[in-house]
């Protein structure tokens, strides 16, 4: 039987204790084998989990540079971006501490006067599997936002949900809460009877039942709910609506969120994603707002790798390459959507999402098919990224064939 491999991440100021981790992990025998690594203070663990390759953390709450619930907070804030789970380190005198952090999200803690090499080999064998089974069933959230008014953000949101429906044969939900335009409705070619404002105000009596009742459907039994659509009438709080979407969030496989722009409401539903499309064009407004938005998520604690970049009805353009834009903006670009004005506009006549054979779907697929985990579907042509196109280096055809 091959022999399973957990890599583990100390953050514990005392070399002593660290040193007698090692030994236990080292000595403790059995299917898994534990790789250690160790930090003796928080910005060093949080550097090393910020570099990747981490299954489990261990985390003394007292360090030099951070005390108490602090020092949790900060820790969970890093590793929930790549879903890794913690294990708190307690004194006898902090135990209460300790259990606080159970409640904020940590998946076990210990005792260190009452910690032994079974002890520790089976709380984080059992973090590492309960956090790998909670990651497989839950639900995922997707924010997709603009970096300003005009993106195509709205687009982008009711083909990214299409497609992962159609991609993935999964339950999805795609939720306007944008209380300004509330496009979604008359992008998608449904008309529904209620909206935010009816699940608010029934909320106590929410089961799916009622639920399903409320929500719009399309053709695919992709189901919509619509925007609060405010426009002089009493603002819907958004404690409501994270409430309403934390209810019924375990009927779905996938919440995508047309969060329209950054503002008060959309900023309280940022820690409700595990994931943000931020779309702009190669606009220099659009480019110029993509940067001030990613910095104003990394002040609201949303961090670099969950924010990746989509840029829509773009040209190419040597300005800004592939290359250039991550550094530029510190996101990654996950698609680029070229323009299509002529589908987008038939789309919008009809009432229905572009035909699946355009650019712009057959792009929402694979970013699907990338965000599900799913192998890309052969045959992309034309869909080489654009950005990226000026910095690959030319290839020479083979006799007989195009170049």
């Amino acid at each position: 039987m091959e022999e399973k491999r957990i890599s583990v991440l100390l953050i514990e100021d005392n070399p002593e204790f660290a040193g007698l981790v090692q030994h236990w992990l080292a000595t403790c025998g059995g299917e898994v084998a534990f790789a250690l690594s160790w930090a003796d203070t928080l910005a060093g663990g949080l550097s090393q989990i910020a570099r990747g390759g981490v299954d489990v953390v261990i985390l003394d709450l007292g360090l030099p540079d951070s005390e108490g619930l602090g020092t949790f907070a900060a820790v969970r804030r890093r590793a929930r971006t790549s879903d890794i789970p913690i294990v708190v380190l307690s004194g006898a005198d902090t135990e209460s501490l300790a259990l606080q952090t159970i409640q904020e999200g940590a998946e076990d803690y210990l005792v260190k006067s009452a910690c032994n090499a079974a002890m520790l080999s089976r709380a984080l064998r059992y973090a590492v599997t309960k956090r790998t089974v909670e990651v497989a069933n839950r639900t995922r959230v997707i924010g997709v936002l603009g970096s300003k008014g005009g993106v195509g953000t709205t687009t982008i949101a009711c083909n990214l949900a299409t497609e992962l429906r159609v991609q993935t044969g999964k339950r999805v939900l795609l939720a306007d809460v944008d209380v300004d335009a509330g496009m979604v409705s008359l992008m998608m070619g449904v008309d529904p009877q209620y909206s935010f404002q009816y699940a608010v105000a029934n909320f106590n009596r929410l089961d799916q039942s009622c639920w399903n009742a409320i929500v719009a459907r399309t053709t695919d039994d992709l189901h919509i709910i619509a925007s609060p659509a405010h426009l002089g009438l009493d603002v819907v709080p958004v404690e409501a609506i994270r409430q309403v979407l934390g209810l019924v969030q375990p009927f779905y496989d996938w919440v995508v969120l047309d969060l329209a722009r950054l503002n008060a409401l959309t900023q309280g539903l940022l820690n409700s994603t595990d994931e943000i499309f931020l779309v702009t064009s190669t606009g220099i407004a659009a480019l110029h707002q993509a940067k001030r938005v990613v910095d104003a998520l990394a002040k609201a604690g949303v961090e670099g790798p969950r924010i990746h970049l989509i840029v829509n009805e773009s040209d190419p353009s040597p300005a800004f390459s592939g290359r250039d834009m991550p550094t530029i903006f510190g996101a990654e670009i996950y698609a680029t959507v070229p323009r299509d004005a002529q589908e987008l506009y038939r789309s919008l006549m009809d009432r229905k999402p572009p035909a699946e054979a355009s650019a712009l779907r057959r792009e929402m697929a694979r970013v699907a098919r990338r965000l599900a985990g799913l192998p890309e579907k052969k045959g992309r042509g034309a869909l080489a990224k654009m950005f990226s196109r000026s910095d690959r280096p030319a290839k020479s055809s083979a006799p007989g064939k195009p170049a």
